[in-house]
C-alpha cells in the first residue's frame, strides 16, 4: 500500500517522518527529489487506425466537439 502525505509545516513533517522511521515495516521515499520526465506524444503515431484515411486532427476535433 502506498500513502502520500502533503504536510505544509516542515517541523511537523519532520516529527511524522521520525515517528514513521521507527517502524521497520514502513519504507519512506522522498518524492520531492524525484524528477519526472515530461513525455511528449506524437499524435500521428498513436492513431494508426487513421493512417490510411485522408482526415486531419482538426476535422476529427470538429466532428467530435462541433467547433
Amino acid at each position: 500500500m502506498k500513502i502520500i502525505l502533503e504536510i505544509n509545516d516542515n517541523e511537523k513533517a519532520d516529527t511524522i517522518i521520525n515517528f514513521l522511521n521507527q517502524n521497520p515495516y514502513i519504507k519512506i521515499k522522498n518524492i520531492e527529489n524525484i524528477k519526472r520526465k515530461k513525455k511528449s506524444i506524437d499524435m500521428d503515431q498513436i492513431f494508426g487506425l487513421w493512417q490510411k484515411r485522408t482526415i486531419t486532427k482538426e476535422e476529427i476535433r470538429e466532428k467530435a466537439w462541433g467547433y
